[in-house]
């Protein structure tokens, strides 16, 4: 079944066309990693970066964000014609050691000693499924749950973890689409990876050194309209822009 699944998925990539979401319906979390690889592999993509959430499952999981589609700050996108879902500004890090599960186990404080710096970033999701709110929490893994682009800041961030309540403002072409406090989906920047590193299932290599990591917007999924020039903003400090195209 897996095949079918890559057949359905490397197709929406290469006709730029959605897909019927009832048609992943039946898959399984082991299908949808070994799917995420294998579109992957076929595509003949390589990871710029990852993605870490809990699910609606509960459950942490990780996909990638591919290096074709991401850039740093000042850079620009090129966009697929259907399925952009919106941007979300997020605080992300890169690691300098690899995360164990035993370092999981001793709390954040032990994850935090893996990392080597922090850096906020604009994540551009989207989807391939004609309906993704009606998609299950697998069929969104293996599609990578949902991401289509990285916006990198190239500052490094040493400030507070916290960053619940700080001035977030999100602009496209000069026009402001968001401006509330910014808020962590899960509790924290750490909190998922923890998660994930403790139930040891690291199948595509996310905890290694050197990784980029991501693991949940600031202020939600912000709708926009491409082309534009996109700027996020957040403590009246930090700045990330891109130029996001179709």
């Amino acid at each position: 079944m897996s095949n079918h699944y890559e057949d359905l998925l490397v197709n929406a990539y290469e006709n730029k066309k959605l897909i019927d979401q009832d048609a992943f319906s039946g898959i399984a979390q082991d299908e949808a990693y070994s799917v995420q690889s294998a579109v992957a592999q076929r595509l003949g993509q390589t990871p710029g970066g990852f993605k870490v959430a809990i699910n609606g499952e509960g459950k942490a999981v990780a996909a990638p964000i591919y290096a074709s589609r991401f850039t740093s700050s000042g850079g620009s996108l090129a966009l697929p014609a259907e399925g952009v879902m919106g941007v979300e500004f997020e605080l992300a890090f890169v690691l300098g050691k690899t995360i164990t599960p035993e370092m999981a186990e001793a709390g954040e404080d032990a994850v935090l000693e893996a990392v080597d710096h922090f850096v906020f970033g604009i994540e551009v999701i989207g989807t391939r499924f004609s309906d993704q709110a009606r998609s299950t929490a697998w069929a969104q893994l293996a599609d990578n749950l949902t991401g289509i682009g990285y916006i990198a800041g190239t500052e490094k961030y040493s400030g507070k973890l916290d960053v619940d309540g700080e001035p977030l403002v999100l602009t496209a072409n000069g026009a402001e689409i968001f401006n509330k406090p910014a808020k962590h989906p899960f509790g924290g920047v750490l909190k998922p990876v923890v998660a994930y590193a403790k139930s040891g299932e690291d199948r595509i290599g996310v905890l290694q050194a050197g990784s980029f990591i991501t693991t949940g917007s600031l202020c939600g999924a912000v709708s926009f309209t491409a082309p534009c020039e996109v700027v996020g903003t957040i403590s009246d400090r930090f700045s990330i822009s891109a130029s996001l195209t179709l």
